[in-house]
């Protein structure tokens, strides 16, 4: 495919080179960073000026006609909910939960996380309320577009195949909007199996793990990453057949474990694999099929 030494860019401004679907339509801030523009199903997303692309798992918008939503109640449960809009009027909640999430601008995204009763939640509108959501979740996601009925956005799942899959290295930029519980930006694997692959993640309290399994046997290394959420971090990822190793914005290399990669590693899985609710911007990612040295990968992670 190419030459030891030589990189493939998978993932660049308005570009991703590999297998991507989505099976519904979303949206995706324009280069302007103001309001929304449309994706059809099965296109990768675009996001703001760097054009970075965007990942999020799966989340469905509650309110009816979005665009320019009315008063209106919606049935909740007992879990987070995340309230957005843009405009400089306000939404109140009452019934199930209580409070005010008043607009600050007409470009301006405001939100509102809350965790209601279960029941009926009433959220009543005054003045100019645009391209509003109500999601299930703990932080806010794109905007979606409704109508008459709610409207699920689906999962982004991208994959490609690399050159040489037992040697390559990975050099990307990710930017976590929010963490979560579970974020991960890479898989390599066996076929999209867990049980046979390594991947690296940012938990909700800031933590780096880099971890694997072989033959469905676990091991892990973990470290810290300073600011994870909100600012880009460059990591490296490389391997062979003996080792793998992690940088992370200037982390300090994690092994896995001391995992010797799984045989027949054959994918690699960005961001979307199921089994791994993520959400991330990425500006970059290039893929190398060669181990680079270790003085490139601390380098380009510093």
């Amino acid at each position: 495919m190419f030459d030891t030494g030589d990189a493939i860019r998978i993932v660049g401004p308005a570009a991703f080179a590999g297998a991507f679907s989505r099976t519904t339509v979303g949206n995706a801030r324009p280069a302007s960073g103001a309001g929304w523009e449309a994706y059809a199903i099965d296109r990768p997303r675009f996001t703001g000026p760097g054009r970075a692309l965007l990942w999020e798992n799966l989340r469905a918008n509650l309110l009816l006609n979005s665009v320019a939503p009315a008063t209106q109640s919606v049935t909740v449960t007992a879990q987070a909910y995340t309230l957005t809009f843009e405009g400089t009027g306000s939404v109140t909640l009452s019934g199930a939960s209580t409070g005010t999430l008043a607009g600050t601008g007409a470009n301006n995204r405001v939100s509102r996380t809350f965790t209601p009763t279960a029941g009926s939640l009433t959220l009543t509108v005054t003045g100019d309320v645009r391209l509003a959501q109500l999601e299930a979740g703990a932080f806010p996601t794109s905007w979606i577009t409704t109508g008459g009925s709610a409207v699920t956005r689906a999962s982004d799942v991208a994959t490609f195949a690399p050159a040489n899959g037992q040697r390559g290295t990975l050099l990307g930029t990710v930017t976590f909007p929010f963490l979560d519980a579970y974020q991960a930006p890479v898989l390599v694997s066996a076929n999209g199996n867990i049980a046979n692959g390594f991947w690296w993640r940012v938990n909700s309290a800031g933590t780096l793990v880099a971890q694997g399994a072989v033959g469905g046997a676990a091991s892990q290394s973990a470290g810290a990453v300073a600011s994870p959420a909100g600012h880009p971090l460059n990591f490296a990822l490389a391997w062979d057949e003996v080792s793998a190793v992690l940088r992370v914005a200037g982390s300090a290399p994690l092994n896995f474990g001391g995992m010797v990669p799984a045989a027949g590693l054959n994918r690699v899985s960005v961001a979307g694999h199921s089994s791994f609710p993520t959400f991330l911007e990425m500006p970059r990612l290039d893929y190398y099929a060669a181990r680079l040295p270790d003085a490139q990968l601390q380098a380009f992670a510093a």
